[in-house]
């Protein structure tokens, strides 16, 4: 296996040359990731190495366990450790020369001050005051926010930064408490639509959601897509304004 020195990143990212030209890989590499929770943020972070990005922070206080394999980054080999620790091994695998802190605990007020500190933020935390203590103190920084959830065979991406504004109040009023109140507030305000097959499923994934959410890995690769496809617009065109609420369904496409 090749070691930190023996590794190559200019060779690792040379296939990206033909839509990605040698000044953006340079930004690229640049550019600090800040990851509060590393399940789906784990798949975000990895598409980001494969990418260029080579700057992560990674916080996660849960474990892996088997529930976890049919979507998010890691294998049987990572079974009951720690979900930040492990993402950094697998980024490593990647690009060993990486920089990555990792933190095996849980995001909480006192790391919002840290905020400052990364470009980027991807907040996959669950929906509690921490979850929308972060998304005001990124705007309070001039740092942009990314929320990510999984919906069937779907990707729901919600952006914020001071282009975008703040959550509407609709949201930051009632501060839905699960993704699913979340992504309902969305389609009931009319912001996304709701793909038929979940409709018709909507009574089954409310009885799920109580014990589970039932999510699947094409839904998260799309999440993540979104994500580093978004991240790389906004440092190339500083007056690109990201859609606020972007929602793709594979299912549309596939008839």
């Amino acid at each position: 296996m090749l070691n930190k020195y023996q590794y190559n990143y200019n060779e690792m990212i040379s296939r990206n040359c033909l839509f990605i030209d040698s000044d953006m890989q340079e930004k690229i590499k640049s550019i600090s990731l800040m990851f509060a929770g590393c399940g789906l943020g784990g798949n975000i972070a990895l598409l980001a190495t494969r990418t260029g990005f080579a700057r992560f922070t990674l916080f996660d206080f849960d474990n892996v366990t088997i529930s976890n394999l049919n979507r998010q980054v890691f294998n049987l080999d990572f079974l009951s450790k720690n979900k930040a620790k492990s993402l950094e091994c697998i980024i490593k695998l990647i690009n060993p020369s990486s920089d990555i802190t990792a933190y095996s605990k849980e995001f909480k007020a006192n790391h919002l001050r840290l905020v400052k500190n990364y470009d980027f933020i991807i907040n996959t935390l669950d929906l509690n005051d921490i979850f929308y203590k972060l998304i005001d103190k990124t705007i309070d920084e001039d740092k942009t926010v990314f929320i990510p959830m999984n919906l069937g065979f779907g990707a729901l991406l919600i952006t914020i930064n001071k282009k975008t504004g703040p959550l509407d109040d609709f949201l930051k009023n009632n501060k839905p408490k699960s993704e699913l109140d979340f992504i309902v507030s969305l389609y009931k305000n009319g912001m996304i639509k709701m793909p038929e097959y979940i409709i018709n499923k909507s009574s089954e994934l409310i009885k799920k959601i109580n014990k589970f959410n039932p999510q699947l890995a094409v839904a998260s690769n799309l999440t993540s897509s979104l994500i580093v496809t978004n991240i790389i617009k906004i440092i190339s065109d500083r007056n690109y304004i990201p859609p606020k609420y972007n929602h793709i369904d594979l299912t549309e496409f596939i008839k």
